[in-house]
């Protein structure tokens, strides 16, 4: 019963965050304290429920979604990859769901603990897409194309 009502929460709260409201182009909003000056949030249900207007599979990762200009960003760590280990960054349509473009890079788990997935949230400024994987993968992607700007390694 307690993971049905957190994926509740958690759809209530992409509901909220793919409506006319403001949008949430990094961790904590718009303002970074976690505030949010769209329409007030529904207090209770309708009797038929929420209508889902489109699901995606996405691959394990701690990852916070962030939307900016219609375009919803999350990181995940998809399984082995013909060249190994890759975390990569997905950039979704927020009407349709549709999957507009992905960008994936080598990593090496090896010895990180709880290694699952990317921890941060992509952070949208100024049209170019901010992101920093689990292993110090710091990059800057154009947010509308997903093309590769800059990436540097952090740890070397």
């Amino acid at each position: 019963m307690k993971k049905r009502f957190l994926a509740f929460v958690f759809l209530l709260f992409l509901q909220s965050l793919f409506s006319d409201g403001d949008d949430w182009p990094k961790w904590r909003g718009q303002k970074g304290n976690g505030t949010w000056e769209g329409p007030p949030i529904m207090k209770e249900l309708p009797a038929g429920g929420l209508k889902k207007n489109w699901q995606l599979k996405v691959s394990p990762g701690y990852s916070g979604v962030t939307v900016a200009d219609g375009l919803a960003y999350l990181m995940d760590k998809p399984k082995l990859h013909r060249k190994g280990e890759v975390e990569r960054v997905l950039c979704i349509n927020t009407e349709h769901g549709e999957v507009l473009w992905e960008y994936s890079y080598e990593v090496n788990y090896a010895k990180l603990d709880y290694g699952k997935g990317p921890r941060a949230s992509v952070t949208v400024h100024e049209e170019k897409a901010y992101g920093l994987g689990a292993m110090g993968h710091a990059f800057c992607l154009d947010a509308k194309s997903g093309k590769l700007i800059w990436m540097r390694s952090l740890v070397k």
